[in-house]
């Protein structure tokens, strides 16, 4: 005989009457029948019970865990069906029906537990949004898909390294974790450790084999680590995979140019412009090609068209006046080249060009142009010397010199002015007063810091840190 009865709650989901019951069968292999006939009659609440002795009498078949997630999810139970098909995906990392599943499971519960943070998420309020999330985790720590969700939001205010910890949180959890493994490394590139995010986009090729964007996400980190032939073989490979995404013809088009492959460049970025005639990136790649031809005629064509097609910063703008000057077009480059300085006002290579251009025409414009030119030079060795104070006090609290590290951070902040690093340095300074004991003072340099960036993590952090080891003192009676 098969199984005890079930329990005095589910008796109206008892073995169904007419399903013959296997007398060879075992136990899961009997639970998994019944639990298949009550969810093809679209009756998950009795599916249940069957699908949940199935997995409890054979902790390793992912169809038992599957099923019963998936029955879970549909009488709405979302917490216990996200757990349970975290099994299933443990068991079954590259099944992409389970995965599907797991994905569904771990969003609904989400939306159910923390529509707040969802919601913030959506609009794009990341601050906001982390700020929910790491709420949320401290009530339930172990919850993955918050994990992976705070990363996310992390990411898009730039703490990639607090990213980095709750995606490899979140990986010991679940390991093998296709869109875990993606984050993290898409945190890792923008690390700058190009070499370490190709390990573990390799890692998501092997769960998603015949995926072209993973084999986009390899290759972009092939290139970024500087592999180019390694990188322009697997755009390739993405291309074989899907022969209409754009990035990687793009992408191709780009590693080709810096091996200069011109020729080969030519047609990727030709193949890329088929797939999408206004793509300003594509453009913008098709003039530098032509320039390093020498195609002047063509250069001036691709990126008048990249303009055209919305490319409005100030680097193809300069590049566009210097190729228009190449061909003669002496009045359509100074246009050019206005557009540019107005985008970029501290522009070095269009100011001095422009003021070139206007030196005999237009003189008493060109020494104005030179005066401005003069003061952002000025203002970059400003901000230079501003960062070389900075590395050294840095250098010095290594030492633990405090007295050395506040000096030159007071220094630096003194020479920055102005100048876009303040909030940095602000931040900086606090820190070591902190390590130095001058709390109040500390305080007082990282909430400055906090105003200039309201998404400075680490003043945030060390304020926080301050206010439960350092509470302030009392005031006077």
């Amino acid at each position: 005989m098969y199984a005890p009865a079930l329990a005095a709650g589910e008796a109206k989901c008892a073995w169904p009457a007419g399903l013959n019951r296997p007398s060879a069968a075992g136990e899961a292999d009997a639970a998994l029948l019944a639990g298949y006939w009550y969810a093809e009659r679209r009756d998950p609440a009795c599916a249940i019970p069957w699908f949940r002795r199935a997995a409890a009498a054979s902790v390793h078949r992912v169809e038992a865990h599957y099923n019963l997630g998936v029955a879970l999810l549909e009488t709405g139970e979302t917490a216990a069906a996200a757990a349970t098909l975290d099994q299933a995906l443990r068991l079954a990392p590259g099944d992409p029906q389970v995965y599907a599943a797991w994905e569904a499971a771990h969003r609904q519960a989400l939306e159910v537990a923390a529509p707040a943070a969802q919601a913030l998420a959506r609009r794009g309020d990341w601050p906001k949004a982390a700020g929910a999330w790491r709420d949320f985790l401290r009530a339930s720590p172990g919850a993955v898909g918050a994990q992976y969700q705070l990363a996310l939001a992390l990411t898009a205010l730039g703490q990639y390294a607090e990213a980095e910890g709750h995606l490899r949180e979140a990986l010991r959890r679940l390991p093998g974790n296709p869109d875990l493994l993606t984050a993290l490394g898409m945190s890792l590139v923008r690390q700058k450790r190009a070499a370490d995010a190709v390990a573990v986009f390799r890692q998501v090729e092997q769960r998603r084999p015949h995926s072209a964007l993973a084999r986009l996400n390899t290759a972009v980190a092939l290139a970024d680590a500087a592999q180019l032939e390694a990188a322009a073989e697997k755009f390739r490979e993405a291309i074989a995979a899907d022969a209409n995404l754009l990035e990687a013809h793009r992408q191709l088009g780009r590693v080709l140019l810096q091996l200069r492959r011109l020729d080969e460049a030519r047609n990727a970025n030709l193949r890329a412009l088929a797939l999408k005639g206004d793509d300003a990136v594509t453009l913008r790649q098709l003039g530098l090609l032509e320039n390093l031809a020498g195609n002047h005629q063509e250069a001036a064509h691709w990126y008048g068209r990249a303009v055209a097609a919305g490319a409005a910063d100030a680097d193809t703008l300069f590049k566009y006046a210097k190729e228009l000057l190449e061909t003669g077009r002496k009045e359509e480059a100074v246009a050019q080249l206005r557009l540019a300085v107005e985008r970029d006002p501290g522009g070095r290579q269009a100011l001095y060009l422009l003021m070139r251009v206007l030196s005999k025409e237009n003189p008493e414009e060109a020494q104005q142009l030179g005066a401005r030119l003069r003061a952002t030079r000025q203002a970059e060795m400003t901000a230079t010397r501003a960062r070389l104070l900075n590395n050294a006090a840095l250098q010095a609290a290594h030492r633990q010199d405090w007295p050395q590290a506040v000096t030159q951070l007071r220094e630096a902040l003194a020479a920055c002015g102005d100048c876009t690093d303040r909030g940095t340095l602000h931040r900086n300074l606090g820190l070591v007063l902190a390590q130095a004991g001058q709390i109040g003072q500390a305080r007082g340099e990282l909430e400055h810091a906090l105003r200039l960036d309201a998404n400075d993590r680490d003043a945030a952090l060390a304020l926080e840190i301050l206010a439960k080891t350092s509470p302030p003192a009392p005031p006077p009676k």
